[in-house]
């Protein structure tokens, strides 16, 4: 008798497919990776980003001197599994040397990325819980900015 059990990330992946599918993303979604490959378009996309974080990022999301508060995704272990399936999504099986320096740069990006988000990613509104890293709203609002994305042409 052989046992068959189908891998963690296959079934993450099947999940994440049936929700693309059931809420018409899976175009979207593949559009999307499309245009972010167009330089002029990608930077387009990043100050629509920035646009996006000044009018959702308001102050009162600003807890400073606070710890984020206790939920499980805001645990370490919530933010490594969900760290490994960006990670995951952006790499492809093949080993090449260019290919790893820009994973390490997009791990380094998404690390910066889930270390200043650090409140619960389910809540529609954008949530900082300070630990000392922002002089204060408008310094965190520079540092809200998507890390290392380009803006000029």
């Amino acid at each position: 008798m052989v046992w068959y059990e189908r891998c963690g990330l296959h079934l993450c992946g099947r999940v994440i497919n049936v929700m693309l599918h059931k809420f018409n993303l899976v175009m979207p979604v593949y559009s999307l990776s499309k245009i972010l490959k167009i330089r002029h378009q990608k930077i387009k996309i990043m100050r629509s980003v920035d646009k996006f974080i000044e009018g959702n990022y308001k102050p009162n999301n600003f807890h400073e001197g606070y710890a984020a508060p206790h939920r499980p995704t805001t645990e370490p272990s919530f933010r490594a599994k969900l760290r490994s399936l960006i990670v995951l999504a952006r790499v492809s099986n093949n080993f090449d040397a260019e290919e790893t320096v820009a994973k390490n740069q997009k791990v380094k990006n998404i690390d910066e990325l889930l270390s200043f988000w650090n409140g619960d990613v389910t809540q529609p509104d954008l949530q900082h819980f300070c630990n000392g890293c922002c002089r204060d709203f408008e310094h965190s609002l520079q540092r809200a900015k998507v890390p290392g994305a380009k803006r000029t042409s």
